[in-house]
């Protein structure tokens, strides 16, 4: 019915690519009317949603008897070439990534169903996965309304058979239901490495459901028994909606970021391909690129007045509603596309003919789209106005600033902080592995919206950013970013980006980061200076007040924050990546990134079944200590586990130090807004030593206060190891060995150390327990699990300290 091709936007310099899905009909065609009019409606619908599991559409039109609709570029591959491509090399999809997709499928589906529609057409081919990790569901031209009733003859020859549920077959009324009947089939498929419905099969009202572990036998029988349901010829018998579909899945996988190891698995099946189309796909942009639109340098004047543009329309398309904002750079409009009723934000400059405004502008088109990430706002087209002013057209972003949160609550709640604050580390780690990076990050530059799944960031405001690859002399920025300039909000700005010369990395991004966190929990920044130049002589020679000052918080927070407002670079976290791992491991739990809520413990399933750990078997079996000792976690390896262990039984009390607060606690806390500081410099308190212990335990005599104070601590790391605060666990079994707690405290240290996946550290730390005790099973063991972990992580073990 259609073909996709690539295609690149013009105006402004924007040059994004996207995919470009085409209708052709004859002026005798039949099914013109119908395909015109399903085509447009599919344009309305999708155009209409806005997800991180949907392709994301925003243009479309007619031309020359074509149908078109534009819609952003997935570098990656579908469902099914993956699935082909692993009964190629006779290397299936992973468990845990099957698992992770079908989530995020489920996900994406849920959005669509609250919305009361069904997407009736899910099958590996509609499935995109990205190089990034992420997970998209395409084509959205079956999609209609749960409520109609009988489908066309059109709809069912559309709908792929394989896959569709029995009543929609039949050509019934349909729900989200019959959605989850092919997730279902999508699944078993994915985990079977065959057909559901073999290929040349006559398909008949009714399914024959098969355990898909009757057909691999490493697939758990418990994952059949979710599948069972889900395959109910009856709806009735189903799933009721994707949400309880979705939570029995999410319940059995164990935590672990699975889009970074869906990225690294597509890498390593896909990596070269995927290389090679790039360079292609540059290629062609550098072969259709149009001149730069040059503008006019005979003067600089005003912008036109806001009023001035409400009501006109941009580019024949776009119908300029009312103003948004005022930023640091013009004003932002709300539009709307007539063709497809999809509201837009419109940027304009303020001052038309200035040539380093415009070149930051077009700068700031041109940075935003390397970037591929839901984090970062997305720009889908630009040009000039007929007034001469340039403007960029981004999706409109239902939500509020983070600087108008932070000055309506004051202060966030550390969790909700947390949260945020790692969204805002995953989209500068998407930005600096494009090459660019911020330098302007602030509140006022992070948008969030409120959705079902949660707090959603945005980042925005990429006009004074700079890509890193560009700096070898053929940029065509030269002499935008002058190393004499100090561009960015100094409140914000990294110490090197206000001393002339200095070289601004990925670095000053966390710096600014890092502040930004600070001033959630706390609502004032780490600076007291007001003035302009006492602020930046005091971030270059002084010291920011230490967080733990202004609040109470989880030492292991407190540390995250102020490790990376160190003064010098080089003694941040060196990645943005680094420093989100930091902070997830602070959370109370260390749940999957997936944008799920969060099961509710009591909440009602179908299926209350324990799953058993399965991994490196050997590993993980002999002893227990891994695996069923009461709160201990798996280790996230590719090779590891992906199903949740079963609940522990609750331990046995004793009579301890009590832990530093965690994050629940802290927030409960009854505690007074932060009240305005005095002026001065304040400095900060000496860092706690986290550096390795020796091997050899101190000897003090027994019942001596240092050696309870080594067993109290070994129990409180303990304690912080089963609830994930990983850092503070580190931190404190350390402290431990070095008060004679002995290897016991080297192995909680290196459990903690695989868990945040730091293989290099957990080697040394099950290293110096053996020192102290050449036979402890669970160092062995530990040793060997962070040397496997260590050579899948391509780093054999050496992988540096993340702060």
């Amino acid at each position: 019915m259609a073909n996709v091709s690539l295609g690149v936007t013009r105006g402004l310099g924007a040059g994004r690519i996207c995919a470009i899905k085409t209708v052709s009909y004859g002026a005798d065609d039949a099914e013109a009317e119908f395909l015109s009019r399903r085509f447009l409606e599919e344009a309305a619908t999708a155009s209409k949603l806005s997800h991180d599991n949907l392709v994301f559409v925003f243009d479309t039109g007619v031309i020359n008897r074509e149908l078109f609709l534009a819609m952003e570029f997935i570098e990656g591959r579908t469902l099914a070439a993956v699935l082909a491509r692993g009964l190629e090399q006779g290397r299936p999809l992973p468990l845990g990534l099957t698992m992770f997709v079908g989530i995020e499928i489920l996900t994406g589906l849920l959005y669509i169903h609250e919305r009361g529609l069904v997407h009736r057409d899910v099958t590996p081919s509609n499935v995109m996965l990205s190089s990034t990790g992420a997970v998209k569901l395409l084509d959205f031209g079956l999609i209609r309304p749960s409520t109609q009733g009988q489908q066309t003859g059109y709809a069912l020859k559309l709908g792929k058979p394989g896959y569709v549920a029995p009543e929609q077959f039949l050509g019934k009324a349909v729900d989200a239901r019959s959605d989850l009947f092919s997730v279902g089939v999508l699944l078993w498929e994915c985990l079977t490495g065959r057909r559901y419905i073999a290929n040349g099969a006559a398909r008949t009202t009714t399914t024959t459901f098969r355990p898909p572990h009757e057909v691999e036998p490493s697939v758990p029988e418990e994952l059949g028994e979710i599948l069972r349901l889900a395959l109910a010829d009856d709806p009735i018998d189903r799933y009721a909606s994707a949400e309880e579909f979705l939570q029995d899945l999410n319940s059995h996988l164990a935590p672990g970021d699975y889009r970074r190891k869906l990225r690294t698995f597509m890498v390593e099946r896909f990596g070269h391909e995927l290389d090679r189309e790039r360079k292609q796909r540059e290629s062609l942009i550098e072969a259709v690129k149009e001149p730069q639109l040059a503008p006019d340098l005979g003067g600089v004047g005003p912008l036109v007045r806001p009023e001035g543009y409400i009501g006109t329309t941009l580019g024949e398309r776009y119908e300029i509603k009312k103003v948004l904002a005022k930023g640091a750079m013009g004003l932002v409009f709300e539009g709307l596309h007539k063709e497809i009723g999809r509201r837009v934000a419109i940027k304009i400059p303020f001052f038309r003919g200035n040539a380093d405004l415009q070149a930051r502008f077009v700068r700031e088109a041109h940075a935003t789209n390397r970037i591929n990430d839901e984090r970062v706002v997305n720009i889908t087209d630009a040009g000039m106005t007929p007034q001469g002013d340039a403007y960029v057209v981004m999706e409109l972003i239902e939500g509020r600033s983070l600087e108008e949160v932070i000055a309506s609550k004051k202060s966030l709640p550390p969790p909700e902080a947390l949260d945020v604050a790692i969204q805002i580390a995953r989209a500068l780690e998407a930005a600096h592995e494009a090459g660019v990076v911020h330098r302007d990050l602030k509140p006022a530059n992070i948008m969030l919206a409120e959705t079902r799944d949660g707090t959603r960031v945005k980042i925005l405001d990429f006009g004074v950013a700079r890509i890193l690859d560009d700096e070898a002399g053929e940029s065509p920025f030269d002499g935008l970013t002058r190393p004499e300039v100090a561009l960015g909000t100094p409140q914000y700005m990294a110490p090197e980006q206000i001393i002339a010369g200095s070289t601004v990395d990925g670095r000053a991004d966390v710096y600014a980061a890092a502040t930004v966190l600070y001033e959630m929990l706390t609502g004032v920044l780490p600076f007291e200076q007001r003035d302009a130049q006492e602020l930046c002589e005091a971030k270059v020679h002084g010291l920011p007040v230490d967080v733990s000052q202004r609040r109470p918080l989880p030492l292991g927070l407190c540390q995250a924050v102020m490790g990376a407002l160190e003064r010098e670079p080089d003694a941040r976290p060196r990645l943005a990546s680094l420093w989100r791992s930091q902070l997830e491991a602070l959370r109370p739990e260390r749940r999957r990134e997936t944008g799920t809520a969060p099961i509710v413990a009591g909440q009602r399933r179908r299926i209350r079944v324990g799953l058993p750990a399965v991994g490196i078997a050997a590993l993980l079996v002999a002893g227990g200590v891994w695996g069923t000792r009461s709160g201990s976690r798996p280790v996230d390896t590719r090779g590891g586990p992906v199903l949740a262990p079963p609940t522990p039984a609750a331990r046995s009390t004793e009579e301890v130090a009590a832990p530093p607060p965690t994050l629940e606690e802290v927030t409960v806390q009854a505690y007074k807004p932060p009240t305005e500081p005095e002026t001065g410099i304040a400095r900060r308190a000496p860092k706690a030593r986290q550096g390795s212990a020796a091997h050899e335990p101190s000897a003090h005599p027994p019942g001596s206060d240092q050696q309870r104070e080594a067993v109290q601590l070994l129990a409180s790391a303990q304690h912080n190891f089963e609830i994930g605060n990983l850092l503070d666990c580190v931190f404190q079994a350390k402290r431990a060995a070095r008060l004679g707690a002995g290897a016991p405290a080297f192995v909680v240290a290196g459990r903690a150390y695989l868990a945040m996946e730091e293989f290099g550290e957990a080697v040394k730390s099950f290293d110096a327990a053996l020192v102290l005790d050449p036979g402890s099973s669970e160092a062995k063991r530990g040793l060997e699990l962070a040397r496997l972990g260590g050579r899948k992580d391509g780093e054999a073990g050496t992988r540096p300290v993340s702060d």
